[in-house]
């Protein structure tokens, strides 16, 4: 980490507070920026690339794209499914581990025992980890169909 100013500092929270890109040639030419430098891809975990790739590879095959634009649209679609996805799986696991827990029966067996439906976590934390992936799904939703919605528009006026 680079040592700078306070002075600098203060600018650069001040700059940040701004938002970002405001004019639409400036945002025409940032919006790619994530997957020119491969931000997309990076997201995806290691667990995920097998159903990344596979996920990619049929909705290129369907969507067949032609262009820069529209690959990066598709690439957009798989990373927005298989991110719902995942937060699927991970409100699943909050969900099962909050309403029939298990516990390790013996050090180092593999197997566990049932303990029934005794809660682990408060009931207030699992509503706010579960409104924490409602909106968490719901981003990522309107990306994935923000990206197929554009995507079936281009391939409309080639036609």
């Amino acid at each position: 980490m680079s040592d700078i100013s306070d002075k600098q500092h203060e600018a650069n929270k001040q700059n940040a507070l701004l938002g970002g890109v405001k004019t639409d040639e400036g945002k025409a030419i940032s919006r790619y920026n994530s997957v020119r430098h491969g931000i997309l891809r990076e997201t995806i975990t290691e667990y995920e690339k097998i159903d990344h790739e596979r996920i990619f590879n049929e909705f290129a095959d369907f969507y067949k794209p032609e262009n820069l634009i529209e690959e990066i649209l598709v690439e957009r679609l798989t990373v927005a499914y298989v991110k719902m996805a995942r937060v699927s799986r991970a409100e699943n696991e909050l969900m099962k581990s909050a309403m029939d827990p298990t516990i390790p029966f013996g050090e180092g067996v593999s197997y566990y025992e049932k303990i029934g439906y005794k809660v682990v976590l408060p009931s207030d934390k699992v509503t706010l980890l579960s409104d924490v992936y409602a909106r968490y799904e719901t981003a990522v939703e309107k990306r994935f169909y923000r990206a197929m919605n554009t995507l079936n528009e281009l391939k409309k006026t080639y036609a």
